[in-house]
């Protein structure tokens, strides 16, 4: 049996899925790295600053759950969902800065990218795999790319 297929190397749909998961990781990082530092620059207090990293806490909370109602309903793919769900992430980082301005605005962004990124990790029962190689790295991916 074979551990990792290099054949996915060539394959350009693997390359721009490997990009685009670094880059979604770096601006996961972005958001939680500045949020306080630039709400404080924004003039918002230190102490209302620090809550706005508890609105991405409870969104991801919140995100999660919602994760949980859309698989059950099958009404979508989990793939589709996820990469939805990053994209409006991705959506949401560019949009921090024009848009959070005041600590009211920071809080409602905040917590919608806590949402999506609640809808980011998903879990992927050995049951779901199947037997191409392909889609067994992609599910090890998705897997240890959330820690």
């Amino acid at each position: 049996m074979k551990m990792f297929d290099l054949s996915l190397l060539k394959d350009p749909q693997f390359i721009l899925f490997v990009i685009g998961r670094c880059l979604s990781m770096a601006g996961l990082l972005l958001m939680y790295t500045y949020t306080v530092a630039r709400a404080v620059s924004l003039g918002i207090s230190k102490l209302n600053a620090s809550f706005l990293l508890t609105s991405i806490g409870v969104g991801s909370a919140a995100g999660r759950a919602l994760t949980g109602v859309v698989a059950t309903a099958s009404c979508t793919s989990r793939m589709s969902f996820y990469y939805t769900s990053t994209l409006l992430g991705g959506v949401l980082v560019c949009l921090s800065i024009p848009i959070a301005a005041n600590l009211y605005l920071s809080f409602v962004l905040y917590a919608a990218f806590g949402l999506t990124l609640g809808g980011r990790k998903k879990g992927t029962g050995e049951h779901q795999l199947g037997n191409n190689s392909r889609q067994h790295l992609q599910i090890l991916i998705n897997r240890f790319s959330t820690f």
